[in-house]
């Protein structure tokens, strides 16, 4: 999935409405999330943290 990074946030929040839900489904809901956009776990989590919608600190 080219330049996944931001599409990739905007349609997370456009199906969870806010980053909350975003971040709930960013660990909770990730083998879902990882079929419906055909990534891998690193890819998932990668384009999150590329748009800075989940930091793992």
């Amino acid at each position: 999935m080219d330049g996944v990074d931001k599409s990739l946030a905007e349609h997370l929040i456009d199906d969870y409405t806010d980053l909350r839900t975003v971040s709930w489904a960013a660990t909770s809901d990730v083998e879902h999330l990882e079929n419906k956009y055909d990534l891998d776990a690193h890819e998932f989590f990668k384009a999150l943290g590329d748009a800075d919608v989940y930091r793992n600190e």
